[in-house]
């Protein structure tokens, strides 16, 4: 939906490494400051050896050169390849539903959103969701799970990144090519320093 918003961010990141040259970390490419892999180790690997046992050493084998460098922050994740995300089924739920402060900046700019922040969200905190806990805990309605209730929450949740998406993809092209320049040239290259 970002268009190349994500490899023109790498390629800034690696750009400035190589320079030795850094706006705030924070700006950098995600892959390359943070490692969801590890982070989410124990439920992540536990879903993987359900596709394939020996995927972490394939990612490890298939990885980029720069994956295997210590970056600052905690990164770099060691699924990056030279093409982006090794893993392709069931990657840790940050990477699927965080958005950073570049798509946050677009999703605003472009009226989708009402808010501008500089900082990542997950998907749930600019969207509408029910309050489902209680639905689950049996507090609604006397103490008595109700699965129905369930699926319609998750229904409603899908349904809500299904209008975010929609509105988002009214925007015209250009516009969002636009804006990933903008937010590309507002947050990796604007103050820009040397170390």
């Amino acid at each position: 939906m970002f268009g190349n918003l994500c490899e023109q961010c790498f390629t800034e990141t690696i750009i400035q490494l190589e320079n030795n040259t850094r706006a705030s970390k924070s700006s950098w490419c995600c892959c390359l400051i943070d490692d969801q892999v590890h982070h989410n180790w124990p439920r992540l690997n536990a879903i993987q050896i359900g596709f394939d046992h020996g995927w972490y050493s394939k990612i490890q084998e298939m990885s980029c050169k720069l994956s295997r460098r210590r970056l600052p922050g905690n990164g770099p994740c060691p699924a990056l390849g030279s093409n982006g995300c090794i893993i392709s089924k069931c990657r840790p739920i940050t990477c699927t539903t965080q958005l950073c402060e570049k798509m946050i900046y677009i999703l605003a700019e472009a009226g989708v959103i009402c808010f501008r922040k500089q900082a990542p969200l997950q998907i749930e905190d600019i969207i509408f969701l029910p309050d489902i806990l209680p639905d689950l805990f049996g507090r609604r309605h006397g103490g008595k799970f109700r699965q129905v209730l369930e699926r319609k929450s998750v229904a409603t949740y899908i349904e809500s990144v299904s209008r975010l998406k929609v509105d988002f993809a009214a925007v015209p092209p250009e516009r969002r090519i636009a804006l990933a320049n903008e937010a590309i040239e507002l947050f990796m290259r604007r103050g820009r320093r040397k170390k």
